[in-house]
């Protein structure tokens, strides 16, 4: 079946979700079918492409060379690569270029066909990639972006201005328009009218937090953009080195039969594994100068890598040992912590406060190992670190008079010292503390960086719920086809609204009813809605928040059928558990901790095992202190700081 986009394009953020996955076309006769089994092998790249050259790769699919050399510093800098493909009734393009070689592309395309472009790909937000976006739209395409790609696009719109002016301005940058991508897309978006085939796919973070790589199966080429290139173009400032390695393990699985990379020459598979071999072994040696404690200078004169050199032309670029020694030592922030978390900056001490001070000292564990005192020192060199034993300790250390601390991390304590300005909690914010908290100090917690974790033991905890209420029948515990409804817009219920939706589940955020609705739900609703909202709902999750008095908690829900499974979530999740089972007409009523103590029904007291425990749990809760501790330093605002009024 063949399905339509209409030419206007001012797509919803729902709307944008609900064609992910759909095949686009533009005629409602064209045949239905593959051309896939008739299609010959790729043609030959060989003899090498000149600079600017395009060249027919495969039916109805065009490569230009751009004029760049990773080598010859007297080759002027020409943008992108491109391809472009030729559907029955429109091209689809790869890469916006600069408006400059945008325009020598259209130049291109025109004598190949005078269809009408209708869609360009940004592969990422990069300049050479993104910025000819006004010139296509002026054709009358409609620019398809990631997520992650248009939102870095937003916060690059003064240097595209800046790009304009001055004594080094782009001409053509001046004489346009900055635009970001308006067709959008998170994880999948396909393009198919039966005679040809292009997939976008999301495959991770790598080059930069939007990358994505075009797919044409048909003819088993896939287009990179800066995911993978052919020689020595990798720019590692916007990148995550881990993840690049599992994006290009995505790429592989594609087994693709020709790489058009975003620069350098086309090439085989052989690309990918070149690719993921240069950061795999950069990363093994970084690592390994890290464990010796091995400055940034003896690091980079230590990794020589002579089969990069043959298949470059150079040597591996100091850049690129920098970015990964810093991303191993803290020094470069960890990108999940904002993307796969959600966590951002909130109310904080920083150099924009006119009486902020650079820290002296800060109290963290007497327990805490060398190797991980060491980064601490190598994130915010200028700070004293003094171990404490325990919470009391803490504290009193934290307000002697000769020596006062400005933070204390890594203890359940809240010290009254007018000294100290923050401190960091990673096993979850008590109602207690929220109470005490006063004045100038700040908190922070490991809240976001558990939610993965809480939001699987959330899951397990109702599939078990239905499998009880199966009452031993062989019935399977299926969530797929029921209606959630999650009170409070918090980082667990984010993550588990993305797990549900996976798992099939039609969930409904309750919150204001303002905003975007988030990954996984679909639908976000005002609390006025809630009582009608409820009458339809197979579960109902509420979000316990430290802060939450535990008699207030049944006031919030409303009136279920008695098949309805509820599940409180959050720091005060147990102590509401009670007051609920006496008041609540629910059926089984779950409850989960801040350490993801979890309990099932009315008289059932088993416990989960803490899912804090997990080793990737520790992992991202010790950088999320490592990044803070870094900020704290530098004076700037925390990520993850307690909301006193939600308990997160």
């Amino acid at each position: 079946m063949t399905r339509f986009l209409p030419r206007a394009f001012s797509l919803s953020r729902s709307l944008r979700r609900s064609i992910q996955t759909m095949a686009l076309g533009l005629s409602a006769f064209c045949a239905v079918g593959s051309t896939s089994a008739a299609d010959p092998a790729p043609t030959s790249l060989t003899p090498a492409m000149k600079f600017n050259e395009v060249r027919e790769v495969a039916p109805g699919v065009f490569f230009r060379f751009s004029q760049i050399s990773a080598t010859d510093p007297a080759l002027p800098f020409g943008g992108s690569n491109n391809a472009w493909v030729v559907f029955k009734d429109f091209v689809v393009v790869i890469d916006a270029n600069f408006p400059k070689e945008a325009g020598d592309v259209i130049a291109e395309i025109r004598k190949i066909t005078k269809k009408p472009i209708r869609y360009v790909f940004d592969t990422h937000h990069h300049g050479d990639h993104a910025w000819g976006n006004a010139v296509w739209a002026a054709e009358g395409a409609a620019v398809i972006g990631h997520r992650y790609c248009a939102e870095r696009m937003k916060g690059d719109a003064t240097e595209f201005a800046n790009a304009g002016k001055g004594p080094n301005a782009r001409k053509d940058v001046a004489e346009s328009t900055f635009k970001v991508p308006d067709l959008i897309f998170d994880d999948k978006l396909v393009l198919d009218d039966g005679t040809q085939r292009v997939e976008f796919h999301f495959l991770g973070h790598a080059h930069t937090s939007g990358d994505a790589v075009a797919w044409l199966p048909a003819h088993g080429i896939l287009c990179t953009g800066d995911a993978c290139v052919n020689g020595a173009f990798n720019f590692m400032g916007h990148s995550d080195s881990a993840s690049w390695v599992r994006a290009l393990e995505r790429m592989e699985a594609f087994n693709p039969k020709t790489i058009l990379p975003g620069h350098g020459p086309a090439d085989g598979i052989a690309l990918v594994k070149r690719q993921k071999r240069y950061f795999a072994d950069l990363r093994r040696e970084v690592n390994k100068a890290v464990r010796e404690n091995k400055t940034i200078d003896d690091t980079k004169k230590s990794i020589v890598f002579p089969w990069y050199k043959e298949w470059t032309g150079v040597s591996v670029k100091a850049d690129n040992i920098e970015h990964v020694y810093g991303e191993m030592t803290g020094t470069v922030a960890p990108w999940d912590l904002r993307e796969t978390y959600g966590m951002v900056e909130g109310p904080s001490p920083s150099k924009a406060d006119a009486k902020w001070a650079a820290p002296k000292r800060i109290i963290v564990p007497a327990s805490l190992s060398p190797a991980k005192l060491r980064e601490l020192k190598r994130v915010a060199p200028e700070v004293e670190f003094v171990g404490a034993r325990t919470p009391q300790e803490a504290v009193e250390m934290a307000a002697a008079k000769e020596m006062p601390a400005d933070a204390i991390v890594g203890f359940p304590s809240l010290p009254t010292a007018p000294s100290c300005r923050w401190v960091h909690l990673e096993e979850g914010v008590t109602r207690e503390v929220l109470e005490k908290t006063a004045g100038s100090l700040t908190i922070t917690g490991a809240e976001a960086v558990a939610a993965p974790e809480r939001a699987e033991t959330a899951v397990s905890l109702l599939l078990a719920a239905i499998s009880k209420a199966n009452d031993g029948k062989p019935a399977p515990a299926m969530l797929a086809g029921k209606l959630a409804l999650v009170l409070g817009d918090g980082p667990a219920s984010r993550v588990l609204g993305r797990r549900l939706g996976i798992m099939g589940v039609r969930s409904i955020l309750v919150e204001d009813g303002s905003g975007e609705t988030p990954q996984g739900f679909s639908k976000r609703a005002a609390r006025e809605e809630l009582a009608e909202l409820a009458r339809q709902a197979d579960i109902l999750i509420l979000c316990a928040p430290a802060g939450t008095r535990p008699s207030l908690v049944p006031n919030q829900i409303p009136e279920l059928r008695k098949e309805t499974i509820l599940l409180l979530l959050g720091p005060g999740a147990h102590a509401a558990k009670g007051l609920v089972e006496q008041s609540s007409t629910a059926g089984p009523v779950l409850a989960l901790d801040s350490q993801a103590k979890a309990s099932l029904g009315r008289t059932d007291a088993q416990e989960a095992k803490p899912a804090t425990g997990s080793s990737g749990y520790q992992n991202r809760a010790w950088r999320l202190l490592r990044e803070n501790v870094r900020r704290f330093a530098a004076g700037e605002k925390l990520l993850g700081v307690v909301d006193p009024k939600v308990g997160y």
